[in-house]
């Protein structure tokens, strides 16, 4: 069962890996645009919406792929704890706290786009629709529940097969 979700999210990961590098370039793009529209005073139209709308997008699809790849802040509690049942269950009671928190994001992010959506809401200079980055935190942090729900299977799956909850890293040989 873990390996098809772990398929599963490894076709997720392609999909947040588009929109992302999507909203990078046309972060760099706009940032671009305006430090030469300031530098050589041209009468470029203000691209800021564009890249705040993007940096919005980029942030919230960037969420769910941190979980999976294990790149948000973290405590290394692996080293710290030898017991593995008792690390079985800090990892677990983690992932419960990020669902619980992702959970209420979500139904603040819902509201937030259903609002954008039905009002009509938009930026004041390039009246970008702001549904845009309200939909891109609450599918953001679909993601990120998907991904939690993937690591909880991974740890469970670990258990039972007793294997490694996370691979040792060597802090001395990556300077």
């Amino acid at each position: 069962m873990y390996q098809k979700y772990a398929g599963f999210e490894k076709i997720l990961m392609k999909f947040e890996k588009f929109f992302v590098m999507i909203a990078f370039v046309l972060i760099f793009i706009t940032v671009v645009i305006q430090v030469v529209q300031r530098a050589f005073n041209l009468p470029i139209p203000d691209t800021s919406d564009l890249s705040i709308i993007a940096q919005s997008v980029f942030t919230f699809m960037c969420v769910g792929m941190l979980v999976n790849t294990q790149g948000h802040i973290t405590i290394e509690v692996h080293k710290m704890i030898k017991n593995r049942e008792f690390l079985y269950i800090v990892e677990m009671i983690k992932n419960v706290v990020t669902l619980i928190f992702a959970g209420l994001f979500i139904y603040l992010g819902y509201d937030l786009a259903a609002y954008a959506i039905t009002g009509g809401t938009a930026t004041m200079a390039m009246r970008i629709p702001l549904w845009i980055p309200y939909g891109a935190m609450l599918i953001g942090l679909i993601f990120m529940v998907l991904h939690t729900i993937g690591e909880m299977m991974r740890l469970q799956y670990c258990k039972k097969h007793d294997l490694p909850f996370a691979e040792e890293e060597d802090i001395e040989s990556m300077r």
